[in-house]
């Protein structure tokens, strides 16, 4: 991982959505095994990801800081499609256990 607090990253994919489960260990303090539960969405032809479950060591996190990193997450990826996307809109958008198939229409 490009972050060197995390350890131990693992990307299932279920139909319709991507659990990560990775364990986080920031200097001076405990690991912390985090798990984040990820759905896609189009709107007006953009890829969207929304959390939609947050655990840490097992125990659900408020509702506040899972809104929190759906707003950071949305700014994050839609700055990261414009810069290395295909130019045109999703179409749609499948994951099943082994794959993620983007479906897009160029212009």
């Amino acid at each position: 991982p490009a972050w060197r607090a995390v350890t131990d990253r693992y990307v299932d994919l279920q139909p319709g959505q991507v659990v990560v489960m990775e364990t986080i260990t920031r200097r001076g303090k405990d690991s912390v095994a985090v798990v984040v539960t990820y759905t896609p969405s189009i709107e007006n032809g953009r890829l969207l990801w929304t959390v939609v479950s947050v655990t840490q060591d097992g125990q659900a996190v408020a509702q506040e800081l899972v809104d929190q990193v759906n707003n950071h997450r949305t700014h994050s990826w839609r700055n990261y499609w414009k810069r290395n996307g295909a130019a045109g809109k999703v179409q749609s958008v499948e994951i099943t256990d082994t794959n993620i198939t983007i479906t897009v229409a160029t212009r």
